[in-house]
């Protein structure tokens, strides 16, 4: 996902970076990644969304009840057809309540077009 990202930054920015004293991974550190805080803020968040909310992988790797993941029990709510809405609302809320509360952190990385103006 970030490869687009990282070709997106200018070689003209490095390059003067390195002009300026910056070794290789000191123009990589202190240029390269703040400019793609953007992009590595978005996979983040997206991989973090994947893995929190996986199910199909827990069901077949947990066996015990104690050790089942947020989707693993509100799945076991739902039994025949009947599903006790008021608590799979509720855990539903708990579940997506991390995901807010790193969007809200990242979020203020998200902002894209930093590189605009950079070079002539």
């Amino acid at each position: 996902m970030l490869i687009s990202y990282f070709t997106s930054i200018p070689d003209e920015i490095e390059e003067a970076a390195m002009i300026d004293g910056c070794s290789r991974f000191g123009s990589m550190f202190r240029v390269v990644f703040p400019l793609s805080a953007p992009g590595i803020s978005a996979t983040a968040i997206f991989s973090f969304t994947l893995c929190w909310s996986e199910y199909l992988y827990a069901l077949v790797i947990v066996s015990k009840a104690a050790q089942k993941t947020i989707p693993l029990a509100l799945s076991d709510m739902v039994v025949a057809d009947v599903a006790a809405w008021g608590p799979l609302m509720a855990g539903s809320i708990v579940a997506a309540i991390p995901v807010m509360i790193l969007y809200l952190l990242v979020s203020r990385n998200m902002v894209s077009g930093m590189t605009l103006g950079g070079i002539k």
